[in-house]
């Protein structure tokens, strides 16, 4: 593939401005300062612009699933329960980024590089994930700031989270509350675990974006492979 339309295909600029990026002495392959944006590049040879690393669209596979209800994030289950890959149509190996429990719903990654899924699920790296939580009444001030706080969820672990949001939700069992939070960590059932040591009841989980990368639009069941530019967005320069 010629370098501008590898740099067109990663989102970056028409192949004519692409071009001229080239020509301005912004891009390294393989450590090497190139001029000439009719290169031709191949899987394995490493694109940098302006210092940052751009990903090969050809042998990296990133998939985004809206994970509905009842069914497992793992690969396979020993109990023949339904698997995120039983919605998916992948002939190849994938890992899951990290996990949803069986009732939570939203976005999940699998990906066949188990490096950049190390690297989007590692607490060292505080990769940001969005959740909406229903709760079974409205969220106290005092509890946001707890929860912003740090909060004990047994075991010897801390709960923390940022609440971006809060707004009321008229049901026909009272008002209820949809609770918008961010992660940095995620440990095992934290958000639930969190909103249990509040004594708040959680009738509903979402997650509704990884890294930025978000649902909205995408049925629950339904997935889509994630664009080229899409996987630059997950990785931050400093990784």
């Amino acid at each position: 593939m010629r370098l501008n339309k590898f740099l067109a295909k990663a989102g970056i600029a028409s192949r004519r401005k692409s071009e001229e990026i080239v020509k301005a002495g912004r891009v390294q392959i393989n450590g090497i300062l190139v001029n000439d944006p009719y290169v031709i590049i191949d899987t394995n040879d490493d694109v940098v612009l302006d210092g940052k690393p751009l990903l090969s669209s050809v042998e990296r596979v990133v998939i985004l699933l809206n994970k509905p209800p009842g069914v497992i994030s793992t690969v396979s289950d020993t109990h023949q329960r339904p698997t995120v890959m039983d919605l998916i149509q992948y002939d190849g190996r994938l890992f899951t980024v990290g996990r949803l429990d069986k009732d939570t719903t939203g976005a999940l990654l699998l990906t066949n590089d188990g490096d950049l899924a190390y690297k989007l699920t590692h607490p060292k790296f505080e990769i940001q994930k969005i959740y909406e939580v229903s709760i079974d009444r409205p969220l106290m001030k005092e509890d946001g700031e707890r929860i912003e706080r740090g909060i004990d969820i047994g075991d010897g672990e801390t709960g923390i989270a940022t609440v971006l949001k809060t707004r009321e939700i008229d049901n026909k069992n009272g008002v209820r509350c949809c609770v918008t939070i961010c992660l940095h960590h995620g440990k095992k059932r934290e958000i639930r675990r969190m909103f249990l040591a509040l004594e708040y009841q959680v009738f509903r989980l979402k997650r509704v974006e990884f890294a930025g990368i978000g649902v909205k639009g995408l049925p629950e069941g339904k997935w889509r492979e994630l664009s080229l530019q899409e996987v630059n967005m997950l990785v931050p320069e400093s990784l």
